[in-house]
């Protein structure tokens, strides 16, 4: 069932300055099986045209836009970087992210779910993690889903100004999404997404959502600017941006095929 996902949100740097924020907010999660069906009235998602909630192509994957069904390109995309990171998975993959109001949308990051069968067998064997900084750049992290409690990467994209471009970043799954920043093996920066509430992804339950979170997308930039602002008046180091590295994506050196 694609749903819509309320969240609790946290955020918090632990050094050079303390600096914490909570905040409300939500996603939404489907099966990329089903945007060929979504344009229908079904879902009350629009998909490359305006709406209330819309979905662009162009929003996600290849940035671009693409006269193939927004369906087939997602998949095609996610199937490319599971094959860059010598991961196999044939089964269904779930993307979860903040879709368009009023025509806007910024995602910080949106999670792509990767399941080996159907989704509904809760074999998950990979996420991707698509990671936006404020200028216009993104970077994928590819996690291998296994036993292990959490997963680390380097860190390779710039995101925060006010953080250097080294280090790495713990992920974790288990109970709730959670992603540690740590730099010469000193805890820096986590972010946590709890969830609070599920709801199916329909008409009237985006009419609800409208009301209950009215313009989030918006909200989602302002309040990254505004802690940016709170971080720069405690006058915390600012780095600027570097060149990139060149590559979109990382990952581990798993050489395996599952």
């Amino acid at each position: 069932m694609n749903k819509i996902l309320y969240s609790s949100i946290y955020h918090k740097r632990f050094s050079p300055v303390v600096n914490a924020f909570r905040y409300k907010g939500f996603q939404v999660r489907i099966n990329l099986n089903d945007f060929s069906v979504i344009k229908g009235k079904r879902f009350g998602l629009n998909i490359n045209r305006m709406g209330l909630f819309s979905i662009y192509t162009r929003d996600h994957a290849y940035r671009e836009d693409k006269e193939e069904e927004l369906s087939v390109v997602y998949r095609t995309w996610a199937q490319e970087k599971l094959q860059q990171a010598s991961l196999q998975v044939e089964g269904d993959i779930l993307l979860q992210s903040i879709p368009r109001i009023l025509g806007y949308t910024f995602n910080p990051v949106s999670f792509w779910y990767c399941y080996q069968g159907p989704a509904s067998d809760n074999q998950l064997k990979a996420i991707i993690c698509e990671v936006n900084n404020t200028f216009g750049e993104s970077h994928n992290y590819i996690l291998k889903i296994d036993e292990q409690e959490s997963m680390t990467l380097p860190k390779e994209f710039h995101v925060s100004p006010f953080y250097p471009r080294e280090g790495q970043y713990e992920f974790s799954f288990t109970n709730k999404i959670s992603i540690k920043y740590f730099n010469q093996n000193e805890l820096k920066f986590i972010a946590t997404m709890d969830a609070l509430e599920e709801r199916e992804l329909s008409p009237r339950e985006l009419r609800r959502l409208f009301f209950k979170l009215p313009l989030f997308t918006f909200q989602v930039t302002f309040l990254i600017h505004w802690q940016a602002l709170k971080l720069f008046m405690k006058k915390v180091k600012f780095y600027k941006k570097p060149i990139p590295y060149g590559k979109e994506d990382t990952y581990g050196d798993y050489n395996i095929s599952i």
